[in-house]
């Protein structure tokens, strides 16, 4: 496999890990936290920049191709999966109000 689809596999899997701990968090199942959307995005967001670094460690030897190569390979495949994922598990965690 190439660079970019083991890093796109990596952020991939860092997204599908993200989603439920961000689901939960946006539903209000965390005792102590409640229901805050903002602070689940936060969360998605710090742990996309340590898969971020995490990747750049381990092709730091490699001439990857920087931001805008993360960007592709990245920042737009756990985007994707983070965001139909964490819809998926927050209606998933949410009680039902009829």
């Amino acid at each position: 496999m190439d660079k970019s689809r083991k890093v796109a596999a990596i952020h991939i899997l860092a997204g599908i890990i993200a989603s439920p701990i961000t689901g939960a968090i946006s539903a209000g199942i965390i005792p102590g936290i409640g229901a805050n959307q903002i602070f689940a995005s936060l969360v998605g967001i710090v742990i996309l920049y340590i898969t971020g670094q995490i990747t750049d460690k381990l092709y730091k030897s490699e001439d990857y191709g920087g931001f805008r190569k993360w960007l592709g390979d990245g920042i737009i495949p756990f985007g994707c999966i983070w965001f139909v994922l964490w819809t998926i598990w927050f209606n998933t965690f949410s009680p039902v109000v009829l």
